[in-house]
């Protein structure tokens, strides 16, 4: 009987948890609206437009080599995420218009790279160490794409979700 019990509240435990995240990736679009997207100039005679993400949920270890992370914080494609034992952490790709969430597992290592096209029409991910969930939320226009690598792999999306 208690396993009954037990099995319905982890269900409803799992339903909260998306319920949740649903609700920040919508808020952190409408906070967005209007803004210009952060952009990095180079020498180059290309421009490489900078990839940025805002921390939407974190529980537990969770930082970069220069500082702790926090919800709300911005990262950008200059720095790594790192999560310890027992931490999550979920990040919302900024300047895609895709709805891009990452769910980053303990132990693992995330890093943004700049958008190769000055129009940030890509998003380029690097999954180093560990695991973590990807979700598109919204389907891609036919010149964007997601571009995540693994040490063993690399995976191109045109929306789904996925975990590596």
């Amino acid at each position: 009987m208690q396993k009954g019990i037990y099995m319905n509240s982890k269900q409803l435990s799992i339903i909260s948890i998306l319920l949740l995240l649903l609700t920040q990736t919508n808020s952190c679009k409408k906070e967005n609206a209007g803004k210009e997207p952060l952009t990095t100039k180079t020498e180059s005679a290309s421009e490489i437009k900078s990839t940025t993400a805002v921390v939407i949920f974190a529980v537990g270890d969770i930082h970069s080599k220069e500082r702790k992370l926090v919800l709300g914080d911005v990262v950008t494609d200059k720095e790594t995420i790192i999560t310890g034992k027992k931490s999550l952490c979920d990040i919302q790709i900024a300047d895609s218009e895709a709805g891009i969430v990452v769910r980053i597992k303990p132990d693992s290592e995330f890093k943004l790279n700049p958008s190769q096209n000055s129009d940030g029409s890509d998003v380029n991910m690097a999954l180093k160490v560990g695991s973590a969930l990807f979700k598109v939320n919204n389907k891609l226009q036919k010149d964007q794409t997601v571009k995540v690598t693994m040490p063993t792999m690399v995976a191109g999306v045109r929306g789904t979700s996925f975990t590596a």
